[in-house]
């Protein structure tokens, strides 16, 4: 059997580079494993417009990257979770066949992310998003939280690799509707404050729950501070067998 690619989506404000050190901690654990990190357009090499950037044209330039043969798997990390669904579409889930999603953002369907976020985190960034079409994280809101539960050396790193942001994408309607057939894996993320624990429940119920939840002591950069204990639950999720789904408690 064909072993499965791995394709690495980014979040918001980020680049394919922050995915740098757990694919190599994954290549170690797996050596010969097909592993590729994207970059969203209107970043590094890739082509596109920020201030007029769509959903959309984002499933379009992600698939194009990824696209090949054999079975894939999708590893996407928070604003990454309004894309998935438009790349299995786009794919199908012939080629598509799981998706671990890494404290990801994953609104109801017709919601934008800006909507699902916790109160006051989502009071700054429609401050933020109101005030021009391409957007820049600010340095406080960064060190809050993208930055916690992370080393002077690893909170550097964080960043100097944030860049410039679509306000479209956190603003537009997404889709969260996936083919039964595709595997749905969970990392939570247990320091998060962008996506706060409780977050990601919700957003796992917005999915109908999940096939494997796995669970992480670590903020929402996890892929920088913890890279190895991330690469190990990406390589067991990936190469095992689904055990019983998991549905996240109705919301109190």
């Amino acid at each position: 059997m064909t072993a499965a690619r791995l394709a690495f989506i980014h979040g918001g404000v980020h680049t394919g580079a922050c995915w740098a050190d757990t694919v190599g901690a994954i290549t170690s654990l797996r050596p010969g494993v097909q592993a590729v990190a994207v970059d969203l357009p209107g970043r590094r090499s890739v082509p596109g417009d920020l201030a007029t950037l769509t959903i959309e044209e984002c499933v379009d330039s992600v698939s194009g990257q990824i696209a090949g043969s054999g079975p894939l798997v999708l590893v996407g990390h928070s604003l990454a979770g309004v894309i998935l669904a438009g790349v299995v579409e786009r794919l199908g889930a012939d080629t598509v066949r799981h998706i671990i999603f890494v404290t990801c953002c994953v609104p109801p369907n017709g919601e934008c992310v800006v909507d699902t976020l916790s109160l006051g985190f989502r009071q700054v960034v429609r401050r933020i998003v109101s005030r021009s079409a391409v957007i820049q994280a600010p340095p406080w809101l960064v060190r809050y939280a993208f930055a916690n539960r992370a080393t002077p050396e690893q909170r550097a790193e964080i960043t100097r690799n944030i860049v410039p942001e679509s306000a479209a994408i956190v603003t537009q309607p997404s889709l969260a509707h996936f083919p039964d057939s595709v595997r749905k894996s969970w990392i939570l993320t247990q320091r998060d404050r962008a996506l706060r624990p409780a977050n990601q429940r919700s957003f796992i119920r917005n999915l109908g729950g999940v096939d494997d939840l796995a669970s992480i002591d670590a903020g929402h950069e996890v892929m920088v501070t913890h890279p190895a204990e991330l690469a190990r639950a990406i390589v067991q999720l990936a190469f095992s067998a689904p055990p019983n789904s998991y549905r996240a408690p109705a919301a109190m």
